[in-house]
């Protein structure tokens, strides 16, 4: 029978671990985005680059979603499983199931999104026309 000092300790042990596994990816994601929001803020030359993305996805829609998130959330993090050695059997394999499984929740995450403008909205300007006739920014 395994104690629960025993299972604490090994909890302590996986979460030391899956820290040790992460923390560099995860600074390094940080700091990517971090570039990307001070760049669109501080950065006039980056507009047209985000302005080139937004007319991307305005003009293909739930297809650019679907392909953007397979390569950054499947592809992308593939390569660096792939190149740091921790792939270790059927790469091929696993690549297709990164770039399914990501291109999948891209096209479910845009279409849950699409789901909430008109939701939100609906409740947004009811809630705005409500405080209108009752004058309530007004006293």
């Amino acid at each position: 029978m395994i104690s629960k000092q025993s299972n604490g300790a090994r909890l302590v042990s996986n979460i030391k671990s899956a820290i040790g596994a992460n923390l560099l990816p995860g600074l390094c994601l940080q700091l990517f985005a971090l570039t990307i929001g001070l760049s669109y803020f501080y950065w006039p030359a980056s507009q047209q680059t985000f302005q080139f993305f937004a007319d991307l996805k305005a003009e293909y829609g739930a297809m650019y979603a679907v392909i953007s998130t397979s390569i950054f959330g499947g592809l992308l993090p593939f390569l660096y499983l792939f190149l740091s050695g921790k792939i270790r059997f059927s790469p091929f394999i696993q690549l297709l199931f990164y770039i399914s499984v990501w291109a999948a929740l891209g096209g479910i995450i845009n279409g849950f999104y699409g789901f909430q403008i008109p939701l939100f909205n609906l409740v947004l300007c009811f809630f705005v026309l409500i405080l209108a006739i009752l004058n309530v920014d007004e006293r």
